[in-house]
């Protein structure tokens, strides 16, 4: 009987952790998005750094993003170049990170501006 006590709370305890890492809204990250000042010429799909971006004329979305913003948004500007904004879940990096940012973009002329 006093054997069965703690393994009933242990497992109670490991069903309530379960169920909170089990939550698709809390599981989601952060949905990202980036503006490239020249307009990209298609849609097209890029990785910058570990993280798959999806591209296109209106600009680039991301989910699943680990990283801090701030590295992410040097990624995706490495591959698109210098970029107009940069949003985190809808709010914009201040102007001294997207600064930042950029100072690691490509030129103008990257892979995706040609095509």
């Amino acid at each position: 009987m006093l054997r069965t006590i703690p393994m009933i709370a242990a497992f109670a305890a490991s069903a309530a952790l379960l169920g909170v890492t089990a939550s698709p809204a809390e599981a989601q990250a952060p949905a990202y998005r980036a503006i490239p000042s020249v307009a990209l010429a298609k849609a097209d799909n890029v990785v910058a750094g570990d993280v798959l971006w999806r591209c296109g004329p209106g600009g680039c979305n991301a989910t699943n993003v680990t990283a801090r913003p701030q590295i992410v948004c040097a990624q995706v500007a490495k591959q698109v170049g210098r970029l107009e904004s940069f949003t985190v879940a809808g709010s914009p990096l201040d102007a001294d990170a997207l600064a930042k940012c950029n100072a690691k973009a490509k030129g103008g002329n990257t892979a995706l501006a040609r095509n």
